[in-house]
């Protein structure tokens, strides 16, 4: 190995370290959502994802189905790649999305991360959230936890979606 080829290694290996270092632990991120829901299965939808270390560690690591709404083509275009080239796409998609209200059908969805809580209202959310659902709002910088009650109406079916 050349003098140049070992410096152009070491600083690529420096650039990963640092990049690993300083930012957030998608890892840890990922455990904490996944103790929050009340099974680790069902579609979790993230809106306006930007940093997509936290879906992908997702759609590797539970049994989520992901969908990504993206606000613009770049972001579009560079989720697709990284979800094909990780070997999740049909567990995971991304979609060009602007409008405020979620293209989900009512209690579809088991698990929202938003980034902006102002580009999905609360009762939007609570709308498309199912029963037990929960979902994840940044707000000035740090996470909120909201949860969708069990209406007290609708019986819960207590076997493990494993056994059935």
């Amino acid at each position: 190995m050349s003098s140049c080829q070992r410096a152009t290694l070491t600083g690529l290996l420096l650039t990963a370290a640092f990049t690993l270092w300083a930012s957030p632990r998608p890892r840890e991120s990922a455990d904490e959502i996944l103790r929050s829901l009340p099974n680790a299965s069902g579609v979790a939808v993230f809106v306006g994802c930007t940093d997509l270390s936290l879906p992908t560690q997702l759609a590797e690591n539970s049994g989520l189905i992901l969908h990504l709404l993206v606000r613009d083509a770049a972001g579009l275009h560079a989720a697709r790649r990284l979800l094909e080239s990780r070997g999740l796409a049909g567990r995971a998609s991304a979609e060009l999305w602007t409008s405020r209200t979620l293209p989900y059908p009512e209690h579809f969805v088991n698990l929202i991360v938003l980034e902006d809580p102002a580009a999905v209202p609360r009762a939007e959310r609570l709308r498309v959230l199912a029963p037990g659902g929960v979902a994840w709002v940044r707000r000035d910088g740090a996470w909120s936890l909201e949860h969708k009650p069990w209406p007290e109406e609708i019986s819960k079916w207590h076997v493990p979606a494993r056994q059935v």
